[in-house]
């Protein structure tokens, strides 16, 4: 498995944490040198994306496009699988025996998501693989967050393909774990207990973790920012409603080990 940590070169404090996480567990990685704001909106003219300046915010086009560079990786260089983990995460007992081999990750397979990020996920109740006191099911409802998932090499380049169509570009985990879970054709699964977690998720809230976020506070910024119509505030109001029902119904709870 080829695993990759997207980390800002300036982020000493996260990346002797990620040597220490990664080493601890017997995990082979790489850094990835984060993409900055300053460069982003560039590549995103090389790639010929379509970016709407008035959605995300420089800080979060520049996460993307971290997460667009290593799709492309995967693609370019013909990668089986890879792994890509944000630079705040905590690895789980015996990590090394799935991310130091890719035996177990099934061919028509296209995500795992490796972290949880809310208290209750909803998910198959058929399991596609147990191993190592682990489970693997296929993801039935969105669920957020970015900070560890593996991707195939089949599924790196309709990312890539994905992209390069769509009317303005998104955060890389609504692509992943909203738009393509929502869709009928992409394979999204979700690894039990979780594999990762993300230091914010541990810690409860962004003002208590011991790695603060920018991008958090961006990404709340804009969507305060997002201006509808009645109809359409009404709407979000009753999509609301109903995910709480399904919530409450049909998710299960899912650890951190």
């Amino acid at each position: 498995m080829c695993n990759y940590v997207i980390s800002l070169i300036s982020a000493t404090q996260r990346r002797e944490h990620i040597q220490q996480e990664f080493d601890k567990n017997l995990v082979k990685f790489k850094f990835f040198d984060a993409i900055t704001p300053e460069i982003a909106i560039d590549l995103v003219e090389k790639m010929g994306l379509n970016y709407n300046n008035n959605y995300l915010s420089q800080g979060e086009l520049a996460c993307l496009m971290s997460h667009i560079l290593l799709w492309k990786k995967a693609s370019d260089e013909n990668l089986p699988y890879i792994t890509i983990f944000e630079d705040d995460i905590y690895l789980g007992a015996n990590a090394n025996i799935f991310l130091n081999n890719n035996d177990w990750f099934k061919q028509n397979w296209d995500v795992v998501k490796l972290e949880v990020t809310q208290p209750k996920v909803i998910i198959s109740s058929y399991s596609e693989l147990e191993m190592d006191g682990r489970s693997i099911h296929e993801l039935d409802y969105p669920h957020l967050g970015a900070g560890g998932y593996i991707v195939s090499n089949a599924c790196a380049k309709k990312l890539l393909e994905h992209i390069s169509s769509m009317e303005f570009l998104l955060p890389a985990d609504e692509i992943l774990f909203r738009d393509f879970v929502n869709s009928d054709v992409h394979r999204v699964f979700q690894m039990t207990p979780a594999l990762c977690v993300q230091d914010i998720i541990t810690m409860n809230g962004n003002e208590k973790s011991n790695f603060k976020s920018y991008l958090v506070q961006e990404r709340d910024i804009r969507m305060k920012k997002e201006k509808h119509n009645f109809f359409q505030k009404l709407n979000r109001e009753l999509n609301r409603i109903v995910n709480q029902i399904k919530i409450l119904l049909f998710s299960k709870k899912i650890d951190f080990k």
